[in-house]
């Protein structure tokens, strides 16, 4: 099943699967978002041979064969998830300037981060809760960061490509370090008694 609010990614995601002479069906209800479902017991075997196992929103990961994967096909599934999944902060945002992606699976999480570290880009993961539900949240900062992210990955989705050229223009700092080990650096400091100028010095 694939859920989303843009008709042109619900076609692409038609046009992929009849590729493989499968047929689906779009179910529209008043309120929600339109699906696309496909039933067909041979795409999910062709699917698990490249590792895509059939899971829930909990225990969805990163296939080994997109981990193992050249940088071009990387960059593209990238720039899928990211179309369909991700989110961009509008420049004026005041919670905030980032492209995040989120999901109830953290393996999922990482393996995404483990990805754009492929090209540079250093993402740091948090934990929320929405309606008593908790999910993680990578979070892209700073514009050094956002251009970085539009040279490699980029999106096609045309409002998220804008917003992602409005975040590249501003010339933000981050206030903390993102390094993936930045909970234990912030645990150490936190038991140290020691303020952020003090641990991390310039």
């Amino acid at each position: 099943a694939f859920a989303n609010e843009s008709e042109r990614l619900r076609e692409e995601f038609r046009r992929g699967v009849e590729r493989f002479g499968v047929e689906t069906t779009t179910y529209e209800y008043d309120g929600k978002t339109p699906v696309v479902r496909v039933n067909s017991q041979s795409l999910t075997e062709y699917l698990k041979a490249f590792d895509c196992h059939p899971a829930g929103s909990h225990d969805k990961r990163v296939p080994e064969s997109v981990l193992t994967a050249d940088d071009e096909t990387v960059a593209e599934f990238l720039r899928v998830l990211y179309d369909c999944e991700g989110s961009v902060s509008p420049p004026d945002d005041e919670r905030g300037r980032y492209v995040r992606f989120s999901s109830a699976s953290r393996e999922l999480v990482v393996g995404v981060g483990i990805l754009l570290l492929r090209f540079g880009i250093v993402g740091n993961i948090r934990e929320r809760t929405h309606d008593g539900e908790e999910y993680y949240e990578l979070e892209i900062g700073r514009s050094d960061q956002h251009r970085m992210f539009r040279r490699h990955i980029g999106f096609d989705h045309p409002e998220k490509s804008t917003r992602l050229d409005g975040l590249c223009e501003i010339d933000s700092k981050a206030n903390v370090h993102t390094l993936p080990l930045m909970p234990l650096l912030e645990d150490a400091r936190d038991d140290l008694g020691m303020t952020q100028a003090e641990f991390y010095g310039d």
